[in-house]
C-alpha cells in the first residue's frame, strides 16, 4: 500500500542459502527453483493489487540480511517480517529482522504477524537527538498519510529532565515539565500544522518499556536507530531490546550521519528503477562460506 501511496516501485526478495548450505546439489537447486515459484506467484498476485505499481523480483543467494544489506543502498525503505510475535518470546526469534534494522542502509519497516485486535495512532519515541528528531519527522509524515493521530513520548531518565510518576500524559504537564517534548511539538506545530499530537511524558529508567507499551495498541510505531548513546554500537539499545519485544509495526530510521532525510513527506521518495516483473539472481554473498 506504501509503494502505491507514493507511486514507487517494489522490488519482492527471496534468499535461498549458497551450495554450501545444502548436502546435495539437487536439493539447493530444488531451493531455488521454489524460490524463484514463490517470487513469482507474489508477484502476480501484489501486481492484480497494485496494478499500478511496477513489480520485480530478486533471487539472492547467501545470508538474507546481508543480500537486503545490499539492495538496501539503492532503495528507500527495507520491509521485513518477523517470526516474533507479543505472545513469543525467545532468543531466536527475530534474528533476521534485527540483524537487517541494524546493517541495512536505508529505514527498515519490520512487521509482526497480524492480530486481530483494534490498533490505532501512530508513536515515536523521542530523546531530542538529532536521530531522534529524523524519527520524529518520519513518524509525523506517515501519521499524515494514515490519517492518524501522532503521540510522542519521551523517558524522563535523568535529573536534569523532571517529571513526576509514570506515564504523565497530560499535555499540559507535558508540555510544562519537559523542554525535550516542547522542543519537539514545537516543531511538528510550525511543519505539519494540521496534525494531531499528543506528548507523553514517562518517568523510567529504561525507554524501552515505555515504547513496548505504547505500541501495544498502535498502527505503526516508529524509533530512531541510535541516539544520545553514540554511534560506537550498529543499533542503540533502545531499538534492540523494542525489536526484542516488538508488538506493532516498527519503523526504525538510520542515524542521521548515514542518511539524510529531514523530511520523506516534503521532500518525497525516490525508489530505485523498476525491473520487469521477472525474477533476477542477485549476486553471491562474498561473505558466504564457499564464496
Amino acid at each position: 500500500m506504501r509503494a502505491a501511496h507514493f507511486h514507487v516501485p517494489l522490488n519482492l526478495v527471496r534468499v535461498v542459502p549458497g551450495p554450501w548450505a545444502f548436502r546435495h546439489a539437487d536439493r539447493y537447486q530444488a531451493s531455488m527453483n521454489r524460490a524463484a515459484e514463490l517470487l513469482a506467484t507474489e508477484a502476480q498476485r501484489v501486481s492484480a493489487l497494485y496494478p499500478a505499481v511496477p513489480v520485480s523480483t530478486t533471487l539472492g543467494i547467501g545470508e538474507t540480511a546481508r543480500a537486503l544489506r545490499r539492495l538496501s543502498a539503492d532503495s528507500d525503505m527495507v520491509v521485513v517480517g518477523t517470526d516474533r510475535r507479543p505472545d513469543r518470546h525467545g532468543e531466536g526469534f527475530g534474528s533476521v529482522s534485527f540483524e537487517t534494522a541494524a546493517i541495512s542502509n536505508c529505514v527498515v519497516a519490520v512487521v509482526p504477524a497480524a492480530d486481530d485486535g483494534d490498533r490505532t495512532g501512530v508513536v515515536v519515541g523521542t530523546d531530542g537527538s538529532a536521530d531522534a528528531a529524523v524519527a520524529v519527522e518520519w513518524a509525523a509524515a506517515e501519521a499524515l498519510r494514515l490519517g492518524q493521530d501522532l503521540t510522542v513520548i519521551h523517558v524522563c531518565n535523568g535529573p536534569d529532565e523532571p517529571g513526576e510518576g509514570r506515564g504523565a500524559r497530560a499535555n499540559g504537564m507535558a508540555m510544562d515539565t519537559c523542554p525535550v517534548l516542547a522542543a519537539a511539538v514545537a516543531a511538528l506545530a510550525r511543519d505539519h500544522p494540521g496534525l494531531r499530537v499528543k506528548p507523553v511524558l514517562e518517568s523510567s529508567r529504561y525507554p524501552a518499556p515505555a515504547l513496548v507499551r505504547a505500541g501495544a495498541h498502535a498502527l505503526l510505531l516508529v524509533i530512531g536507530c541510535k541516539g544520545r548513546g553514540g554511534l560506537e554500537i550498529l543499533v542503540g539499545s533502545v531499538a534492540r531490546d523494542v525489536l526484542m519485544d516488538i508488538q506493532c509495526p516498527t519503523l526504525i530510521t538510520r542515524p542521521v550521519q548515514e542518511h539524510e532525510m529531514p523530511s520523506p513527506q516534503r521532500d518525497g521518495l525516490s525508489a530505485p528503477s523498476g525491473r520487469p516483473a521477472s525474477t533476477q539472481p542477485a549476486p553471491p554473498d562474498p561473505d558466504s562460506p564457499g564464496s
